[in-house]
């Protein structure tokens, strides 16, 4: 858990940790995810992080009027120059992006 190694080591050894783990993924392949908690660290701390992991997603649940509305939001990923916001439902089968068709 990252929030575990911030408490622990501090934000410059876990931007280190990251910015190794980032170069070794890129030798020898593989996708890896850290989650982080919204709410948890300082903004600067976020910033920091944002600024050397290769994509930022960011998963948004809102209180509708008559249900809650999930949003995936792209913030940051190779060519993206604005974020991109991505209705999602969550089922057995996971998590499906709501298309136009699926919605009419």
């Amino acid at each position: 858990e990252l929030s575990r190694l911030l408490f622990n080591f501090g934000l410059k050894d876990v931007l280190d940790f990251i910015s190794y783990w980032r170069a070794a993924s890129r030798i020898i392949g593989g996708v890896h995810f850290i989650i982080l908690p919204a709410g948890v660290h300082s903004e600067a701390e976020v910033n920091a992080l944002k600024h050397v992991v290769d994509a930022v997603l960011e998963f948004r649940v809102n209180e509708g009027a008559y249900e809650y509305e999930n949003t995936l939001v792209v913030v940051k990923t190779k060519g993206l120059f604005k974020p991109i916001k991505l209705p999602f439902i969550v089922n057995e089968n996971g998590i499906t992006i709501e298309t136009v068709s699926r919605i009419s």
